[in-house]
């Protein structure tokens, strides 16, 4: 990772630290992790605060303190009404599964009424009001609302029956084939030869597209497993 200018006023650093007593009985504070936020300019008067760096210390890693500690800047920053929505930088996908964890807590915790099983189940399809508001309230991306959305849905439906799981995998698979869709109207090409490949062979497309959706299968479901073993 590259280096942070200290003298920008825009970056903002969120330090999570331990606080314990030593053998002389004075306070002492730990580092555990941080995550460095840019505050980004976004037209006309508003911010797209983007995080940057996310390290959590070894010794306290897979303890939750990551969530934790994301989950504190989202807290922080989506109560500033100039804020649009909170992007990530190049992320990981270790930082995509805590940032998926996070968001569906998010959605559950301030937008109970619309991403509850009753809800998702009633609409059968991401509204515009979900949308307006998962951005408002909880500064999610519209990309970051379609996949809480996803995982929503396949927390409320039954993976035995066929027929739900059918309108689950359609739902998927249409939000990944939207980014290899060829205009050819405008004769517009993809900026990725492979993408583009893919585009124009329905085979290697439509193989692509399963592996894909096996994959998010299963990212969706540790999400869920994560999700359950946090909430209460």
């Amino acid at each position: 990772a590259s280096t942070i200018d200290k003298d920008d006023p825009n970056w903002v650093i969120y330090l999570l630290y331990q606080q314990y007593q030593n053998d002389n009985g004075q306070i002492c504070y730990a580092p555990i992790g941080f995550i460095t936020v840019y505050l980004y300019y976004a037209y006309p008067e508003k911010r797209r605060p983007r995080v940057s760096q996310v390290l959590i210390l070894p010794p306290y890693q897979r303890k939750g303190h990551g969530r934790r500690l994301l989950t504190a800047i989202y807290n922080d920053l989506r109560k500033d009404s100039r804020v649009q929505d909170i992007t990530a930088e190049d992320p990981s996908d270790e930082f995509v599964a805590l940032r998926d964890l996070v968001s569906l807590e998010l959605c559950h915790k301030y937008l109970p009424d619309l991403f509850s099983k009753e809800s998702i189940l009633k609409t059968n399809r991401l509204t515009k009001e979900m949308i307006e508001k998962a951005r408002d309230i909880c500064k999610l991306t519209k990309q970051e609302i379609r996949r809480v959305y996803e995982i929503c849905f396949l927390q409320s439906i039954n993976i035995n029956d066929e027929e739900q799981m059918k309108i689950f995998r359609l739902l998927v698979k249409q939000r990944l084939y939207e980014p290899l869709q060829f205009d050819k109207r405008r004769r517009l090409q993809l900026a990725d030869p492979t993408l583009e490949a893919l585009a124009t062979d329905p085979e290697k497309r439509k193989k692509y597209l399963s592996t894909q959706y096996e994959y998010v299968l299963e990212h969706y479901e540790n999400i869920l497993r994560a999700f359950d073993k946090y909430k209460d």
